[in-house]
């Protein structure tokens, strides 16, 4: 073993949820060892096999000889008395660098604090989330397997440059494994535990709370928290996962090999996913809902949502983040002669009414057309996300591009308000030298600073600056993304995508980051910038589901057969899992593919795609409203698409339900339909991948034609790519290159041959 860690095979017993004793006994190889403990006697036994280099495949078991154990738990643990602070303890989607920051336990949604954030120290303002403490005292983060995407813990070591990881399954048949750290007072020693059944246990200060509190109060009292066990002679508690040690010189490497080994408990992700509905079809139905229900002619507007009570602004319209100004890049490229006139008027509100005289995008407008900031839900302040800044002009000179392209007319005085927008942000970054978090937009000031929310900002710059024809743009894009890949992404943890998280490590920024550098790569062609698409890619991949949970045999989920692989926890503080990546396509995976033929981005990008149609309410299959949120709506309507695809108790609210909610998913779907290629495949190699909701293959032995099968009721318009693998790692993508790609049609139960 690379780390001199002090493994012990242990049991704890409990009082209700609260541990009150625990006995470790030394490893002794593959021999049994006996002991007595809370009422019973026990023979706990460890084996293990090398499976591959670096990769133990364990079993453990904890078996009652005689008596009764009563409340126990049973499992291992691991002593470091090297400890530092300076390790990056990590459970996928739920912690990221042990989540030691500033906290507070606030209401959601929390207000955000300054604290004297930077954006070259990593100090954050977070809710009271499960964590490592930053301050003296108590440090024991607790969570289970049900709160990672990929289940398990690992810890990168700096100092050793080496790694560690545990790799469990969703859960034994006693529920989920508990994943657990506690530091010692002075932090200079920590127990890892790994432990069945696994529960969160109770905190010493967390009397009067309920579950309204964002972070460690809504989990710890969730009724699906789990509890102790009682076992009887002859019964035991087994649990199998596997151990990982490896070096890794920096964070990097570490994110790397988990990015490989995501999937290794789950043999059964070798299985394709369920083919439910095509691209095409999904699109066919948002696009007609959002024409019928979420116009909005008194404003010109395609609204984000629809409300289900009064007084709702964040569901009628939100500058970027949550879609505003986003499906129309689709509505121009793929909708009727109605939609491309609406996205016309919708391109001159955002351009107009959507701006601050500073050339700053505002954030969240009401029906009455009442401005309000993100500093607090139904705050007046003029406080914007810095995400917004950057969505919104990415999509913005996107649609921009795509006008030209097909000769439309493009009014003056957008073009010089795009510009407007473009220069305020590389003046901001002039003076300020970083992107920040949130941002005034009247005075042109930070209020908060820190934070990666302004990922996607030097993606938009790139644009901006080929648009243009603006060398000022791209200057402020490379500075900018070099600010982030030497802070943000070196130390493995991005954070302020999610307005409603504060400042907790989230998925959103991750993948903005993707796009920022792979197009930075793609502009100059320097190496860096690949490298650093290359290292997103792989911390982004932490964050998406990597096994087919199982979600309880009665929810709506499960009786559906849906499959989560690909769905996201959306942020450290929420960690709902998500349709779709908020608010992207997921391009930017692709892209980097193309150029290192590295398969583990193509099958990312798959599954996140072929995922989201799985959560489209239709006619046919419409998904009960079992999570009310006090909508009197039963089940979602047609074209609708809820956030929630809940794998964690992380809210109060029932596993595998979802509420009738109409939000971003369904800007995602319509990016999934018209950014990517519904098959993908290089014949001098023999690639082919399916994203899309159909089959492919190979039809003749020359490679030189495809079948695709539609085994769905639905007929399908597939967008198909092909190249070679040298084609595609030399060749740069156009910026809006999906719609140049051929469309085969496809009937409903039917294949087709395709030769290109």
């Amino acid at each position: 073993m690379l780390l001199p860690l002090k493994l012990e095979l242990v049991i704890a017993q409990h009082s209700d949820r609260e541990r009150t004793a625990l006995i470790g006994l030394p490893f002794n190889g593959s021999s049994p060892v006996t002991t007595s403990f809370a009422g019973a006697q026990w023979e706990l036994k460890l084996t293990t096999c090398e499976k591959e280099m670096g990769v133990l495949a364990c079993r453990f078991t904890a078996r009652v000889i005689s008596g009764t154990g009563k409340a126990v738990a049973a499992g291992l643990r691991w002593t470091d008395f090297a400890w530092s602070t300076d390790n990056h303890v990590l459970i996928p989607g739920a912690v990221y660098g042990g989540n030691r920051f500033p906290s507070e336990r606030r209401p959601y949604q929390p207000i955000p604090r300054d604290i004297g954030q930077t954006g070259e120290s990593l100090h954050l303002d977070i809710g009271d989330l499960p964590r490592l403490a930053a301050e003296p005292g108590r440090s024991h983060l607790d969570q289970t397997s049900l709160d990672a995407a990929i289940p398990g813990m690992g810890v990168w070591f700096p100092e050793k440059q080496t790694g560690f990881l545990l790799l469990t399954p969703q859960a034994n048949i006693h529920g989920a494994y508990g994943l657990e750290v506690i530091e010692s007072a002075k932090r200079h020693c920590a127990e890892l535990l790994l432990l069945a059944p696994g529960f969160l246990h109770p905190l010493p200060d967390e009397s009067g709370t309920d579950a309204t509190t964002a972070g460690l109060a809504a989990i710890h009292l969730h009724p699906e928290n789990g509890r102790p066990a009682d076992l009887a002679a002859g019964d035991e508690i087994t649990m199998e996962f596997e151990w990982h040690e490896f070096t890794s010189p920096d964070i990097h490497g570490f994110f790397d090999w988990i990015f490989s080994h995501r999937k290794s408990l789950f043999p059964e992700t070798s299985q394709s996913a369920p083919e439910v509905i095509p691209f095409s079809a999904a699109w066919d139905i948002l696009h007609s809902k959002h024409n019928t229900e979420n116009w909005n002619e008194r404003h010109g507007l395609y609204q984000v949502g629809l409300p289900w009570m009064a007084n709702q602004p964040t569901q009628f319209w939100q500058n970027a983040w949550l879609g505003g100004g986003i499906p129309t890049l689709v509505m121009i490229q793929d909708g009727d002669v109605r939609s491309l006139a609406r996205s016309l008027r919708n391109l001159s509100f955002l351009l107009t009414d959507g701006v601050a005289p500073r050339g700053f995008f505002k954030a969240i407008m009401s029906e009455d057309g009442e401005w309000f900031g993100d500093r607090r839900l139904g705050g007046r302040e003029p406080w914007v996300l810095m995400r917004r800044q950057g969505e919104c002009l990415y999509f913005l000179i996107r649609q921009l591009m795509l006008l030209r392209d097909r000769g439309e007319a493009i009014p003056e005085e957008w073009l010089a308000t795009t510009r407007q927008i473009a220069s305020a942000l590389c003046d901001l970054w002039d003076r300020e030298r970083e992107f920040g978090f949130l941002l005034n937009y009247e005075t042109g000031n930070f209020e908060i600073r820190g934070s990666t929310s302004g990922a996607l900002i030097p993606a938009a710059l790139v644009l901006a600056a080929a648009f243009f024809n603006e060398d000022t743009y791209l200057k402020v894009a490379e500075a900018s993304a070099e600010h982030f890949r030497t802070h943000d992404l070196a130390w493995g943890i991005t954070t302020g995508g999610p307005g409603d998280a504060l400042q907790a490590p989230d998925c959103e920024s991750i993948f903005g980051l993707i796009e920022s550098f792979i197009l930075l790569h793609e502009k100059t062609g320097e190496a860096r910038w690949l490298e650093a698409a290359r290292h997103a890619c792989a911390q982004a991949a932490s964050w998406v589901i990597s096994y087919p949970h199982q979600f309880p045999p009665s929810s709506s989920l499960a009786q559906f057969g849906i499959d989560s692989r690909g769905a996201i926890l959306a942020n450290a503080q929420n960690k709902c899992g998500v349709p779709g990546i908020c608010t992207l396509s997921g391009q930017g995976l692709l892209r980097v593919f193309r150029v290192t033929g590295d398969e583990r981005n193509l099958d990312l990008l798959r599954d996140i795609a072929h995922a989201l149609p799985q959560f489209l309410s239709r006619e046919d299959r419409p998904i009960p409203a079992r999570i009310t949120w006090a909508h009197p709506v039963a089940e979602l309507p047609p074209g609708w698409m809820c956030e929630r695809v809940n794998i964690t108790p992380s809210w109060n609210e029932p596993l595998g339900e979802q509420a009738a909610y109409s939000c971003w998913c369904e800007v995602a779907m319509m990016l999934t339909w018209a950014d990517l290629p519904g098959v993908y495949a290089q014949p001098d190699i023999g690639l082919i991948r399916s994203l899309d909701h159909v089959q492919a293959e190979w039809a003749d032995s020359t490679r030189t034609t495809l079948r695709l099968t539609n085994m769905t009721p639905f007929s399908a318009r597939v967008r198909v790519m092909v190249e070679s693998a040298v084609d595609a790692s030399q060749n740069k993508l156009p910026v809006n290159y999906a719609h140049l790609l051929p469309l085969v049609h496809v009937s409903a139960g039917e294949s087709v041959v395709h030769r290109f």
